[in-house]
């Protein structure tokens, strides 16, 4: 699951880990491999089955949202997760 703010997610375990080995190289481009960032996203995702995007900052969830628009993922699931990250107020 994709837990994009509180009230707000999508999807399920094996969907969430297919957008985070999709973004993955990406985000530790950004983050780095070993920062407390990546270490929330891999844990969260391996040990729970899902991707906490709610406590990123403006900048960090822009980021994330933007390598998920550019992902290669299943089409139908990825517009219907697209617009629900559109919802949220930290989107620009």
């Amino acid at each position: 699951m994709i837990m994009i703010s509180k009230g707000n997610s999508f999807g399920g375990k094996s969907f969430a880990n297919q957008v985070l080995t999709e973004i993955r190289p990406n985000l530790i481009k950004r983050f780095g491999k070993d920062s407390e960032i990546m270490q929330d996203f891999d844990n969260e995702e391996k040990f729970f089955g899902f991707i906490a995007l709610q406590d990123l900052s403006k900048d960090d969830f822009n980021f994330v949202a933007e390598q998920i628009i550019n992902a290669d993922l299943d089409e139908k699931p990825k517009i219907a997760l697209i617009e629900k990250i559109k919802f949220d107020p930290r989107f620009s």
